[in-house]
């Protein structure tokens, strides 16, 4: 049996940062190690931003042309499809999502702006205090949401530090905000 694929469609550079990448780089970790095979479709600069991304053993596929092609570039490169695409990526959207739907299974968005259209079946927002309403008609019917730290894709190092603060931050965590004197 061939290992699931996972395909993340994120950039970064020095204007926009590494963070979209980065976050992505944690869910690609954990998809590898339950046996996923995970690859990154980006623009050019992205490796440079995030050297990590070129040791991180995931594929690397660099798109060229317009944006509008995107969906077809990865349609071929991928002939057979994926079973998750992962979009984080301010300039990808809806339209972006629904022109991947003949060749991703599954759709998931990471979003932390409550601001856009998505075409996807999750939505993953790690922002403190959002609530499913602000993505009342922004995304389909039936999208899962995972919204709220308890979403935050963090390296587990860092994980493990958030799990270790003490209670003060573990009720920052839950909603009841900065305890400030």
């Amino acid at each position: 049996m061939t290992a699931p694929l996972a395909v993340f469609r994120a950039d970064a550079s020095p204007v926009i940062g590494g963070g979209h990448v980065q976050r992505c780089l944690v869910l690609a970790e954990a998809l590898a190690a339950a046996g996923w095979r995970c690859a990154f479709a980006l623009r050019e600069g992205t490796l440079a931003t995030v050297p990590a991304l070129a040791q991180s053993g995931c594929e690397i596929f660099t798109l060229g042309g317009g944006e509008d092609g995107e969906p077809q570039a990865l349609a071929a490169r991928w002939p057979d499809g994926c079973a998750l695409l992962v979009v984080d990526n301010y300039r990808r959207g809806a339209r972006f999502e629904a022109a991947c739907r003949p060749w991703a299974r599954r759709i998931l968005a990471i979003d932390d702006l409550a601001a856009r259209h998505h075409d996807c079946d999750l939505l993953l927002d790690a922002n403190l205090g959002r609530e499913a309403a602000d993505y009342a008609g922004l995304i389909p019917d039936g999208c899962r949401m995972l919204l709220g730290p308890d979403y935050a894709l963090l390296r587990p190092q860092f994980a493990a530090a958030r799990d270790a603060a003490p209670a003060r931050s573990a009720e920052r965590r839950r909603g009841r905000g900065c305890r400030c004197r």
